[in-house]
């Protein structure tokens, strides 16, 4: 439907692209969490499982969490970045490129 277009950015105004992009930063921001509380914890049980002797498994929980905490409030600029550079090549405002 049209309003869903709208919602979603492809509505053809500046408040449908802001409207959007604010749809993007929140799906990317939730995915961002969700990827973070998974993946990381995952990747360091399995390492400190087969390396336990490695430096990187002697590192202790307290600057791990530091890390976490400092990681979690850069969330919000790791995802605006991406999303306003896309916005202003798709305005016409950006010499960026697609790819490499």
């Amino acid at each position: 439907p049209e309003s869903v277009r709208f919602y979603l950015g492809s509505g053809g105004t500046l408040l449908s692209d802001l409207s959007g992009r604010l749809v993007t930063w929140l799906f990317f921001y939730g995915a961002i969490h969700g990827f973070y509380r998974t993946v990381p914890p995952a990747v360091r049980w399995y390492y400190s499982r087969r390396y336990p002797d490695a430096p990187t498994s002697a590192v202790p929980q307290e600057l791990i969490d530091n890390m976490k905490e400092v990681a979690h409030h850069a969330f919000p600029l790791y995802i605006m970045v991406p999303i306003l550079t896309d916005w202003f090549m798709v305005k016409g405002w950006s010499m960026a490129c697609e790819d490499v």
